[in-house]
């Protein structure tokens, strides 16, 4: 018998027949022979292997409850190993089982993968029908699926892991248990990254709170999260989402929240030259060619060494030079404000002072031979003479202002300006130290390397593994990576966790110290478990409800193109498209953005035989203002030459479609959406809108989540947007995501938003249900404007210009509810591009 077991007929045969073989046939003996096929043809290299085999057979086993070769068989495998001999022998065939080509047949991962992550996401779940247990194994399948550097595999199983639990999570908890004491941080951060994705789903606070509180025990209780800097978010974000749906939870909030406990950032790293001295062999050259400082891949893109402008300072083990100001600041001593204004006025209210506003002092020793130069360059605005003069009106304006003091006051003011003197020198001090550390951006670089080799990269585990799969790939974000990059990060994101608990991310004269709060200000996160569409639909131009307009090139298709451009007539009627019912249910909603283009079917001929064609597009969008201001802000706004610019929504990239807008990666945007339109503020033109030449401000309805096609998420290779209410808007009607695409809600659980596009092909849009938005307008003495810009152009070659003629014009419209809430025309101008427009 030991015979025929060595003999390749019969382990090939045995393998055949092992998926139909029942249970109860299954004995010690069959899974100790699985064993031993498996240690023989095992591989180190990026090349199938004969194991690799095997372990396709064993994993068409592994969702079969009872199977003695199903998930838990694997789990109890694969738990024991030390992160590297893991690696080495699963995560290399994890890599080699996916296809690399498009025609090549689809390995059993990749099976898993598309059926954990089903077309339609949003709506399939992959185990209905199923029992517990099934998507119990299934899940732990997918969890060791998350060992792997390859991003294609590693994202995709994420979104799996997700679809697979968002409708049994109940069955978290179990699953954190079973993975507690893995050694590979990289699983338990897509893990709980995948955990997230399910909470954000789930309408069960009961369960919600139960998966938070058994979060909270894993990671946060005993006070010193793992350091690494993605875990700790998804972590934390789970159970910020279990807070803010009214869960109760017994848990310490201070636990969850930054900064954390973790040992300080390391000293006595060897320097650059040591490192290249002890790793001088050929195996190592991956390593350090991609954390060379400044020129490697690693170093610059991501560690960001050849840049100044993420707070470099803080990866460095010399000392903080910042840390006294940051003390002194803490000691800043506020005054009375009858005093602060006395001050102020004494120091600042002359004509001096306004001066210095605008121009710097060039200052002598002789007050004669001063003098102001211009921001600018150029000489100031008053004569050496005159500039002593104002000097010693200043001095006696201080002086006044001192003899005016009582006692008591005026121990207050030496007070505050020592502090102020102390606080200002100290900032001068830790500029010059920072300017003269150099930055020492290769700390980080030099820490890393040394890292690495700590949890275990070694030559002869990985080094023809990490050279054979990655030796024609770019610099590109998304591909399938080395062994050794997943070490990389692993301890750029512990380095991260460990600098941000004891350092600020960086320091600003004008703001202060900016301290971590979460990745992404530093544009850390790498996947949105939230986003699980998986192919961005065909956006494609055509009639559909939400555009019903008909082509309008068809209008003006006798008159030459000159009399085109021109001619009022060919541009669309749009009244109809600000009031759409859905076919479906015969509902009303109201477009708050959307896209037009149409473009002749056919090319014409200009006199040199050149070719161009008859383009019109589009683009609408919505504001809110008080309806008192309406109509100034109509007579305002339609004198103004406004672009696309001003008519389309603000894209976000970092916070997650899952996270709007109740999530910390929200703050700022819905720190801006507090500001009510008869305020001020909101430079940034985020959720208000002031409008140059226009005395009214408007706000915003509209913003746009953005996945970019060249990110790390290799799950979607495409780029991807979708509307979202702005967070101004969302705030006063208390919406929140939809739970699918992009679609939003009411408190009532009732959809009074959404892009249409994602459900039925047409162009990009925004809309939103009347009944409810009308109601709002009403109750907040909100009135609804929409902009709308658009083209009438000839495409073609440059070359085929008419010179005697412009080959653009621009055509702006306004609209707005009347009374009973039915859209009109305000206003509407035409024009040459780059000429005034006049009205028609």
């Amino acid at each position: 018998m030991p015979k025929l077991q060595a003999s390749p007929g019969f382990a090939e045969a045995f393998l055949e027949a092992l998926p139909w073989r029942e249970e109860k046939y299954i004995l010690p003996q069959a899974v100790a022979f699985v064993e031993e096929l498996l240690a023989r043809g095992h591989s180190s290299s990026a090349r199938r292997a004969d194991a690799d085999a095997v372990m396709d057979r064993v994993l068409l086993l592994a969702a079969q409850p009872d199977h003695p070769l199903n998930a838990r068989w694997l789990h109890s495998r694969l738990l024991p190993l030390a992160m590297p001999d893991r690696d080495l022998s699963w995560s290399t065939y994890l890599h080699r089982s996916r296809a690399a080509q498009s025609w090549q047949t689809p390995g059993i991962i990749e099976r898993l993968l598309d059926w954990g992550w089903p077309e339609n996401a949003d709506d399939a779940d992959p185990c209905a029908g199923f029992e517990d247990e099934v998507a119990t194994l299934a899940a732990i399948t997918l969890a060791w699926c998350l060992t792997t550097s390859n991003r294609y595999i590693r994202d995709r199983a994420t979104k799996a892991l997700v679809c697979v639990l968002r409708n049994r999570l109940q069955l978290v908890p179990l699953l954190l248990a079973d993975f507690e004491s893995v050694d590979d941080l990289y699983v338990i951060e897509r893990l709980l990254c995948a955990v997230y994705g399910t909470v954000m789903r789930s309408e069960s606070r009961e369960q919600v709170g139960a998966v938070a509180l058994a979060v909270y025990r894993h990671v946060f209780e005993n006070g010193r999260p793992p350091a690494h800097v993605l875990l700790r978010d998804y972590a934390r974000e789970i159970v910020e989402y279990a807070i803010h749906i009214g869960c109760s939870l017994d848990v310490d909030i201070s636990r969850i929240r930054p900064p954390y406990q973790s040992d300080p950032i390391p000293s006595g790293i060897p320097t650059w030259e040591e490192l290249k001295t002890r790793y001088d062999a050929a195996e190592f050259s991956g390593l350090l060619f991609s954390l060379a400082p400044n020129w490697g891949d690693f170093a610059r893109y991501v560690l960001g060494t050849d840049s100044h402008g993420h707070g470099l300072h803080t990866w460095t083990d010399q000392p903080d030079p910042f840390e006294e100001y940051r003390r002194l600041d803490t000691e800043r001593l506020t005054l009375p404000e009858p005093l602060a204004t006395r001050w102020y006025q004494a120091h600042h209210g002359d004509t001096l002072s306004r001066l210095a506003d605008t121009y710097h002092l060039q200052q002598d020793t002789d007050l004669e031979k001063s003098h102001l130069v211009s921001k600018d360059g150029e000489d100031g605005a008053c004569e050496p003479q005159e500039l002593a003069s104002l000097f010693k009106q200043h001095a006696e304006q201080i002086a006044a202002f001192r003899a005016s003091l009582s006692l008591e006051e005026s121990e207050v003011i030496e007070r505050y300006e020592a502090i102020t003197e102390a606080r200002s020198a100290a900032y001068e001090a830790a500029c010059e130290t920072q300017q003269s550390q150099g930055m020492e951006s290769d700390f980080a670089c030099r820490w890393i390397i040394m890292r690495v080799m700590e949890m275990g990269w070694t030559p002869d585990r990985f080094a023809a593994f990490d050279r054979e799969m990655n030796w024609r790939d770019t610099r590109a974000a998304q591909k399938a990576e080395r062994i050794g990059k997943k070490y990389q990060w692993l301890a750029y994101h512990e380095l991260a966790a460990r600098v941000f608990d004891h350092r600020p991310l960086h320091h600003d004269s004008m703001s202060g110290s900016e301290w971590y709060e979460g990745p992404w200000q530093m544009h850390l996160r790498d996947i949105d478990p939230s986003f699980l569409i998986k192919r961005v639909p065909d956006q494609i131009e055509k009639r559909c409800w939400w555009n019903p307009l008909d082509d309008p090139l068809l209008q003006g298709d006798r008159l030459t193109d000159h009399a085109w451009l021109t001619d009022h007539n060919s541009i669309p009627d749009f009244i109809p498209l600000l009031s759409l019912k859905r076919p479906s249910d015969s509902s009303l909603w109201y477009p708050l953005e959307t896209f037009g283009e149409w473009i002749a079917g056919e090319q014409e001929e200009d006199k040199n035989g050149r070719t161009y064609q008859r383009r019109l597009t589009f683009s609408l969008g919505a504001w809110l203002l008080p309806r008192a201001t309406m109509n100034s802000f109509v007579d305002s706004i339609s004198l103004l030459e406004w672009t696309g610019m001003d008519v389309t929504s603000i894209d976000y990239y970092e916070p997650f479609l899952g996270e709007f807008a109740w999530a910390p990666s929200f703050g700022r945007y819905s720190a801006d959406a507090r500001a009510e339109l008869n305020d001020p503020t909101d430079p940034n033109n985020n959720q208000i809108r002031h409008f140059d030449g226009v005395p009214f401000a408007a706000a915003r309805t509209v913003m746009r989540y953005l996945h970019e096609g060249r990110s790390f998420d290799c799950s979607l290779t495409e780029a991807c947007s979708g509307s979202t209410p702005s967070t101004w808007l969302a705030q006063r009607m208390q919406l929140s995501w939809g739970r699918r695409m992009f679609t939003f809600i009411d408190p009532n659980n009732e959809i009074l938003a959404y892009d249409p596009s994602y459900e039925t092909p047409g162009p990009r849009a925004f809309v939103f249900k009347q009944e409810a938005l009308q109601k709002f307008l009403n109750a907040s003495g909100l009135a609804l404007v929409w902009l709308l810009i658009g083209e009438k152009l000839l495409i073609g070659d440059e070359a085929n210009r008419d010179k005697e003629h412009p080959r653009v014009s621009v055509f702006r419209h306004i609209f707005s509810l009347s009374r009973d809430h039915t859209p009109e025309l305000a206003s509407r101008t035409l024009g040459y591009l780059g000429q005034r427009p006049t009205t028609y």
